[in-house]
């Protein structure tokens, strides 16, 4: 799960695929990942921004945050989903590279 949640918050930043190879070289050094591990990485990645979602539906829930809050929340989410989709295919490439 580590990897997923540093993988999930460098999507859709600028200087992303960038960011992804620099942190799998990294990670890489001290772990070595199966490729079931490898391959489960987009889904813990995606349980990641449901994650975060989840925390603000509850804030809005609670009354700790208002309706725009969490209006945004899906509005983040919503790009984050289509970014991750639109990049699986090369994160699980270089995850497998390094």
């Amino acid at each position: 799960m580590e990897p997923a949640v540093i993988l999930s918050g460098l999507v859709g930043h600028a200087e992303e695929m960038t960011a992804v190879r620099d942190f799998c070289r990294g990670f890489s050094r001290r772990v070595r990942l199966t490729e079931a591990e490898i391959k489960a990485i987009p889904v813990l990645m995606l349980l990641r921004k449901v994650d975060v979602f989840l925390h603000f539906v509850t804030r809005y829930l609670e009354g700790t945050d208002e309706a725009h809050v969490l209006h945004d929340q899906v509005k983040l989410l919503s790009e984050d989903l289509i970014q991750l989709s639109a990049h699986t295919s090369l994160i699980l490439e270089i995850l497998r590279e390094e």
